[in-house]
C-alpha cells in the first residue's frame, strides 16, 4: 500500500496566511481552518479547507478538495478568484507535506449562500493529483 500526500492539509498550509491581489485590490492575510471553530468570524477572511472524496489506483492519487472562502462583503468572491489562479494548473511542493502534482479547478469559485448577512462565502472545488511519497 502506497503512502500519498496529504492534499487536504497540503492546501491548508499553501493557503494560510495568503495575500491575494484581484481586481486591484489586496484581499488577506487568510487564516485557513480544517474545521471551522464557533469564533472562525474573529478571523476573516477565514478559508476552510477539506476533503470530498477521490480516487487511487496503483500509484496515482486524485483528492477532490473543498475551498470555502469566508470574508465581509465582496472580498470573498475575490479572494476566491485569486487562490485559484495561485493554485490551478501546477505543482506545489509543501513541506512537511509532499510533492502535490498538479491541481485542477473542478468547480470555478462561485457564490453560495450563507445564514450570516454579513458574510459571504464563496466556494471552489479542486482535483488534487499526486503520487506516494
Amino acid at each position: 500500500m502506497y503512502q500519498f500526500p496529504d492534499a487536504e492539509m497540503g492546501l491548508a498550509r499553501l493557503l494560510d496566511g495568503m495575500t491575494v491581489t484581484q481586481g486591484g485590490r489586496t484581499f488577506g492575510p487568510t487564516t485557513t481552518f480544517l474545521q471551522l471553530t464557533v469564533d472562525f468570524a474573529l478571523s476573516l477572511p477565514a478559508v476552510l479547507v477539506f476533503r470530498t472524496g477521490g480516487v487511487e489506483s496503483g500509484a496515482q492519487r486524485m483528492d477532490r478538495v473543498e475551498v470555502q472562502v469566508y470574508a465581509v462583503g465582496t472580498d470573498s468572491a475575490g479572494i476566491g478568484e485569486g487562490i485559484c489562479a495561485f493554485l490551478a494548473d501546477v505543482s506545489h511542493y509543501v513541506p512537511g507535506v509532499g510533492l502535490l502534482d498538479d491541481v485542477q479547478v473542478d468547480s470555478v469559485p462561485h457564490g453560495v449562500p450563507y445564514q450570516d448577512d454579513r458574510i459571504t462565502l464563496n466556494a471552489a472545488s479542486y482535483r488534487v493529483f499526486s503520487r506516494p511519497l
